[in-house]
């Protein structure tokens, strides 16, 4: 890891001002991912282990608006309680950014690109802009460590907890940066995980 000191180079907050709990996700997000959990052919164990109060909500969620985050978190929950590996977690999480290109992620890369300004430092630092899109409350940070290498921290966001959703936004980085990058290291920092925050170090070439 680079010896340079960390500096914020991108923020959902404000200075001074408060951040709030997450309150929903979109739908399109929690969709991929059970999407991808059915072709895995997981989707009997995925609501033996979903709580039954949630099976209809998610049986009929759309693609569409918002879901709540008691929904969301139900479903992070069973798709961690199926101990899929690591790899398997993080594909699922390229699944969804590969969905999300053709929709919100999709919008600032072209932008950057029409620009002249697309690389893999200016779209880490549009993360704000995507989290908006994606989450309504919580927050995330970007800190320089490096000519290309940061640390992106998620906060006050409760489905962090889980490693499933942990390692899927690993794969949401590893397949959106991979875009404009020969290759793309993303890990998970241990000591940043806490019940609804975690962290990751992100380097490029």
């Amino acid at each position: 890891m680079s010896n340079v000191a960390a500096r914020p180079i991108a923020s959902t907050v404000t200075p001074g001002s408060p951040m709030v709990a997450a309150t929903a996700i979109r739908a399109s997000v929690l969709v991929t991912s059970r999407l991808a959990i059915r072709g895995l052919g997981r989707d009997d164990d995925y609501f033996a282990r979903l709580d039954p109060a949630h099976h209809e909500a998610i049986r009929e969620l759309s693609g569409v608006g918002w879901a709540p985050i008691e929904l969301a978190d139900a479903h992070y929950a069973a798709a961690d309680a199926l101990g899929l590996g690591a790899g398997e977690q993080r594909e699922i999480g390229r699944q969804v950014a590969q969905r999300l290109r053709d929709s919100f992620a999709g919008a600032i890369i072209r932008s950057l690109r029409t620009l002249g300004a697309l690389s893999a430092r200016s779209l880490i630092t549009r993360l704000p802009t995507a989290w908006e899109r994606l989450v309504e409350g919580g927050g995330a940070h970007v800190f320089d460590l490096g000519p290309n290498e940061v640390r992106v921290e998620c906060l006050r966001t409760s489905i962090a907890r889980y490693r499933y959703v942990r390692e899927g936004w690993a794969g949401m980085f590893e397949g959106t940066l991979s875009l404009v990058s020969s290759s793309v290291e993303v890990d998970s920092l241990r000591e940043h995980i806490g019940h609804d925050r975690c962290a990751f170090r992100i380097a490029w070439t």
